[in-house]
């Protein structure tokens, strides 16, 4: 049916009205001359605000991090009236988060915060990935061990070999609760060989990783110390080990009457 000109056209509705959802706009730069005395200018595109956050969303959605989590910073990670240990992990955090520019490409170029429960590690490492991907725009992907572990175990091999490609090849890699202790059960050989492949491509390539654990790095050394002496290596400049003290654990701290 002809559309008459009374009913006419509706109008293209955008969603970035500055630059039409095209991703960049013109802005008129001055020169710095004159012809006929009038003052020369230039059009130049310059990308868009929307552009950069659509950017940010694709980076959000591929890293795996809940929503919950995306919620973590350093200004929501309250230590007052807190152990001088507490406070040295979120120094170093943040330190780290300051530098990391500077020594992404460096052999010390990764974080472990390891040992006590309950200090803020996923916290505080989950505030350094949240900014890196928002303020830098470095991708991250978050690899909770035992649920990524329990994943790839699955017998699905084509989506272990997704998981291990993306987890060596991408530029930051947030490993959450490495090895985490299952009663006296040390981690399997296939698990130790898999934590292995990735973690000595990323040693070889200078590909910054991210990673708590409640295991020190004397006993990761004693699980396999070609891995745990690699981890060290990489995080010697930014490393905090909270020594096992259950006045520490943010979640039992009263129950133990926690300082």
């Amino acid at each position: 049916m002809e559309m008459t000109r009374s009913q006419g056209i509706a109008p293209i509705e955008y969603e970035c009205k500055k630059c039409n959802d095209i991703g960049s706009y013109i802005v008129k730069m001055k020169r710095g001359y004159f012809i006929n005395e009038i003052e020369q200018e230039e059009e130049i595109y310059q990308e868009c605000e929307c552009n950069k956050q659509k950017k940010i969303n694709r980076l959000v959605a591929s890293s795996a991090i809940t929503d919950e989590f995306q919620k973590m910073g350093f200004g929501n990670y309250q230590t007052d009236d807190k152990d001088v240990v507490v406070k040295k992990v979120k120094d170093t955090a943040y330190k780290y988060y300051e530098s990391f520019n500077d020594i992404k490409g460096t052999r010390q170029n990764s974080i472990a915060l390891i040992g006590q429960p309950g200090v803020g590690k996923t916290h505080l490492l989950m505030a350094v990935a949240n900014n890196l991907i928002t303020r830098k725009m470095v991708p991250v992907m978050y690899f909770p061990y035992v649920d990524v572990i329990k994943e790839m175990q699955a017998n699905q091999l084509a989506k272990e070999h997704v998981l291990t490609g993306r987890a060596k090849n991408v530029a930051v890699l947030f490993i959450d609760d490495l090895f985490k202790p299952s009663g006296d059960r040390p981690p399997s050989s296939w698990q130790q060989e898999k934590m292995y492949e990735i973690i000595n491509h990323r040693y070889l390539n200078y590909k910054p990783m991210l990673i708590s654990s409640e295991l020190g790095f004397g006993e990761l050394v004693k699980i396999n110390e070609a891995l745990g002496s690699r981890i060290f290596e990489m995080c010697e400049g930014y490393a905090v080990h909270a020594k096992k003290d259950f006045r520490l654990n943010h979640r039992t701290r009263k129950i133990f009457g926690g300082v």
